[in-house]
């Protein structure tokens, strides 16, 4: 059941005439990136709180949205609550349902889609719930609109609905701003075989700070390097082309399209290779797409040839770079996904994060290496001291992100380590 939160920031009016006011937005995120949003939310001035697994509140209103939406990088998504319940049978949602005015938010000339979401026992068949509200928003407009009724658009509704019962009959419903997910930026219209979210990419950059420079050895179509020059060109995630359901919900006015500049100085920072040289190609397309090409170099090859080069490039730009920046801006950051689970035999892929472990050992003594994978025994075959772990999800499968710290001299080639790492 949603709570309202005293906010810490003065929101714009809300611009929604025939909406209801709001004091609370609230984002959804996937498992494990709550506290890195709530850091996100504030940073743009926002009041955060995690409301939960995978949902943080935000105080905001409206008039907020479109700015969250433009600008948060590790959220699902960000719905606007209309109505908070408690109920103890579809009967009872139904007629709760057909108690809100849905005409201050749903004229008959808009489409709508619901999407459900249940953890009750007794209200615990999704689809049922969604027809159950359906029927209810309907027969409320039939009722106001003398029998005139919205039409459902699954593909791309105007008002798209989102309703979540809770496992105690709590629940909530609300309108989702964005449309669809935050995490489709509009860049990757090309994929690889297991693709990296460009949520949970945003995620570990976040996690990994403010490296001046970031390679990744396995950036398959190219996600963590476009979402790394994105965050250090200052950019918002989502271009000025995109756009978002709320723009068509009455009252709304979309502000003014702004200027998105990738305007480069000096040699590209980010650094991308893979194995598969027709991957790099599609890497480089969807680079172009999102604006981001000339900040980020790509090259393919195997990780043994590919990751000492790109190293010792970096340490050519970091060299560059003005004295001034901070000692945790100065550094080279590895930030990766490499293959994992079926991808590869479980020989190849023993000995793959072996060379990788002596390769960053030998090459990248002073700087932080950055690993997301699901299987502990692989990132033990590294021989890395694991400083901590986050837990994430990428596309439902449970995966950490490895944190680790190349120091001089540290680990012996073949030595594999064994002590417990800590959790983050």
């Amino acid at each position: 059941m949603q709570r309202k939160v005293i906010l810490k920031k003065k929101s714009r009016p809300d611009p929604g005439q025939g909406l209801p006011e709001t004091s609370v937005l609230v984002a959804t995120c996937a498992g494990g990136m709550e506290q890195l949003l709530v850091r996100e939310v504030e940073s743009l001035g926002f009041s955060g709180r995690v409301q939960g697994a995978g949902a943080v509140e935000i105080g905001g209103s409206l008039g907020d949205a479109h700015l969250l939406c433009r600008s948060l990088r590790t959220a699902s998504r960000l719905l606007v609550p209309l109505e908070s319940f408690q109920v103890g049978s579809y009967d009872d949602l139904y007629r709760r349902m057909r108690s809100v005015p849905w005409e201050r938010v749903l004229p008959p000339s808009a489409t709508f889609a619901i999407t459900a979401s249940t953890r009750s026992e007794v209200l615990g068949d999704h689809r049922y719930l969604a027809m159950r509200l359906k029927d209810a928003i309907l027969d409320r407009q039939r009722e106001v609109f003398q029998g005139t009724r919205s039409s459902v658009d699954r593909k791309n509704p105007d008002v798209p609905v989102v309703i979540f019962v809770d496992s105690r009959g709590h629940g909530a419903v609300s309108l989702d701003a964005a449309g669809s997910p935050l995490h489709e930026r509009g860049y990757r219209r090309e994929a690889g075989e297991a693709p990296l979210r460009e949520t949970v990419a945003a995620a570990m950059l976040l996690e990994a700070g403010d490296p001046a420079v970031v390679i990744d050895p396995f950036c398959g179509s190219g996600t963590i390097a476009i979402e790394a020059a994105l965050l250090s060109a200052g950019l918002p995630p989502q271009g000025s082309s995109r756009s978002f359901a709320m723009e068509r919900w009455p009252g709304v006015v979309p502000p003014a399209p702004s200027l998105r500049s990738s305007a480069v100085v000096g040699p590209p920072r980010i650094f991308a290779a893979d194995l598969d040289d027709s991957l790099v190609e599609t890497a480089r397309r969807n680079a172009r797409r999102a604006g981001m090409e000339p900040r980020i170099s790509f090259s393919s090859g195997d990780v043994r040839q590919t990751l000492p080069e790109m190293i010792s490039r970096a340490r050519d730009v970091l060299r560059g770079l003005p004295r001034e920046r901070s000692r945790q801006e100065a550094e080279i950051a590895v930030v990766t996904n490499p293959p994992y689970g079926e991808r590869l035999n479980p020989a190849d892929l023993a000995l793959l994060y072996s060379d990788v472990g002596k390769l960053l050992r030998q090459h990248l003594q002073g700087c932080s290496v950055w690993i997301l994978c699901s299987e502990p025994k692989l990132i033990r075959r590294t021989g890395l001291n694991i400083l901590g772990r986050t837990p994430l999800y990428n596309g439902g499968i449970a995966c950490e992100l490895y944190r680790f710290r190349i120091r001089p001299g540290e680990g012996r080639p073949g030595k594999h380590s064994r002590g417990r790492p800590p959790r983050s």
